[in-house]
């Protein structure tokens, strides 16, 4: 190699780390800016990870003992439209729905029983039993979509409304 080829190599191997270095640097610049990143996650999440940064968006908007008491609520009115759809009840049937209430009503007292009127936070050590718990309502709504067809487009209409009602 002559004197030549050598400061022409150093020459390019100065360029490549001018150009690195200015990369590193708009790089970290891009890595603090929040807008970009956001802009960045919403084009590469798919649509199950979006509703779930907007899940997240709303449990820290009204809180989780708030998001709690409120999947309460919506699994009671579940019960009672499933219930309408009963037009008679056999003994069984009867058996199973008073056995159901008496869980409910078991839940009513307890609540009447703990209340507290300062802000309050959901006790995570019962996460096991919830997740179970949970396990056996998403088996069962899997189900009840076999029954009842898809609610995909009711449940991205109810997520929309709520974030257009918390102004995100």
């Amino acid at each position: 190699m002559n004197q030549e080829h050598i400061e022409e190599l150093e020459h390019r191997c100065h360029r490549f780390n001018l150009l690195n270095d200015i990369l590193n640097i708009e790089n970290e610049r891009l890595k603090h800016d929040v807008h970009f990143h956001k802009l960045v996650t919403a084009a590469t999440m798919g649509k199950k990870e979006q509703d779930d940064e907007k899940y997240r968006v709303i449990i820290e908007h009204y809180g989780e003992p708030a998001q709690v008491l409120k999947a309460i609520e919506e699994m009671a009115e579940l019960i009672c439209d499933l219930l309408l759809g009963f037009d008679t009840y056999d003994k069984e049937t009867i058996d199973d729905i008073d056995y159901m209430w008496s869980k409910i009503d078991t839940v009513r007292r307890f609540a009447q029983y703990h209340v507290n009127i300062e802000p309050c936070e959901f006790d995570k050590a019962v996460s096991k039993s919830v997740k179970l718990e949970c396990a056996d309502v998403e088996n069962m709504l899997s189900q009840l979509r076999i029954i009842f067809g898809s609610w995909e487009d009711k449940r991205v209409e109810k997520l929309d409304r709520t974030m257009e009602r918390i102004g995100k």
